[in-house]
């Protein structure tokens, strides 16, 4: 599916659940509700836009965000890669839950509501998490510059801003650095 120029839709919420990309490329994008990345990969790039999303939630598949940036309110990792160079801005929880949640390319995520990591966290390509509000790490090894999907770049970061709260709640879990 793509989302040619000029061209716009709404939607209350969309789920990618087949290995077919969804191109939004100069289009635009209304979601009143969540966008779901269960297989597949969605691609914002180009001039294309994505307004008004209460979520995103991802299971599988990929997002890939160019230079866009992206607001929104929930942000739930269970698998799959987000991408790219832009920023995913969590204004309220986000939590990371799976045996691989990667993030690559030289964006950002951004948290700054109450967060948790309980699963599998990689970071690489310069990839930044960084913490603005309350993060809890619950189970599961943090890698930075590490692709579990793909060739590993190098470069991660996970920085608890000024003002951010990191919890640490886990005897058993390991921070790696990968050359």
């Amino acid at each position: 599916v793509t989302i040619p120029n000029g061209a716009s839709a709404a939607a209350a919420s969309l789920t990618l659940n087949s290995g077919n990309a969804t191109v939004l490329d100069e289009g635009a994008l209304t979601l009143t509700g969540t966008l779901n990345v269960d297989a597949g990969t969605f691609q914002l790039s180009g001039s294309g836009t994505l307004s008004d999303l209460s979520g995103l939630a991802m299971a599988g598949g990929g997002l890939e965000l160019a230079s866009e940036n992206l607001t929104v309110g929930s942000f739930q990792q269970s698998g799959g890669t987000l991408s790219g160079t832009g920023t995913v801005t969590v204004t309220a929880t986000a939590s990371f839950t799976s045996s691989w949640d990667a993030e690559t390319g030289s964006g950002e995520t951004v948290l700054q509501g109450v967060s948790t990591i309980d699963g599998y966290v990689a970071l690489d390509g310069g990839r930044e998490l960084q913490n603005q509000g309350t993060l809890t790490w619950i189970s599961g090894p943090i890698y930075l510059g590490y692709n579990p999907y793909g060739t590993s770049v190098g470069g991660g970061t996970l920085d608890n801003a000024a003002g951010g709260t990191f919890l640490i709640n886990t005897g058993s879990s390991t921070l790696t650095l990968e050359a």
